[in-house]
């Protein structure tokens, strides 16, 4: 954690695009980083389409969508030593999706000759046996009623398994790597790094934010 002295009175996030990999104007995002921008926090998933994704295996947008979002970030956080928070990898939050962003994210450092860089992934992918062991526990219960209770057929039949992460894990990863980067999460509330780069620096009372 920062020291008081250390301590920014006002913390200045830059979000490009709602949805990484869905474009952007250039324009305005480097007219933002030259007025100064302490992190760039974006979200790349979404509930309506991520649960489809995740039983496909399949990412919001091609590959070339996020190689060329991802290519003025990097490039800004190798001018500006910006740091980058991005959640729910690929849509889905899939663990390969996460190494997919980060492979773009080095190639990208590789190819342009930029200074050496602390990527952070975080992976929110949980093995069905640990389902199962919370179901059978009466650990699990339905979010509102018109969601009928998970049986033992849904864990089976299900492709893969992610856990939504708060900002907890991008706290933890900031704290143990204070020479971060860029972190790149799995499935993630979508205020998740939001709030976890204002804890970083600080900024407790999340009340008391102005957007």
């Amino acid at each position: 954690m920062l020291t008081p002295s250390e301590m920014k009175s006002e913390l200045r996030i830059l979000t490009p695009i709602g949805m990484l990999g869905q474009g952007f104007s250039e324009q305005i995002f480097w007219e933002a980083m030259e007025t100064g921008v302490d992190a760039i926090v974006l979200d790349s998933g979404s509930t309506d389409s991520g649960p489809g994704r995740l039983a496909l295996g399949s990412t919001s947008v091609p590959r070339a969508g996020y190689e060329r979002d991802l290519a003025h970030l990097v490039k800004a956080c190798h001018i500006y030593r910006v740091s980058i928070l991005i959640g729910s990898a690929g849509g889905d939050g899939e663990n390969k999706h996460v190494d997919m962003l980060v492979d773009i994210i080095s190639k990208l450092i590789s190819d342009n000759g930029y200074r050496s860089m602390n990527v952070i992934s975080i992976y929110a992918e949980i093995s069905k046996d640990l389902v199962r062991n919370k179901l059978d526990s009466g650990l699990i219960s339905p979010c509102g009623a018109g969601v009928p209770p998970l049986l033992e057929t849904d864990i089976e039949s299900s492709t893969r398994v992610v856990a939504q992460m708060g900002h907890e894990p991008y706290m933890k990863a900031m704290l143990e790597n204070p020479d971060f980067d860029i972190i790149v999460g799995g499935r993630a509330y979508d205020p998740a790094p939001y709030a976890a780069i204002c804890l970083y620096h600080g900024f407790e009372d999340l009340g008391k934010l102005r957007l």
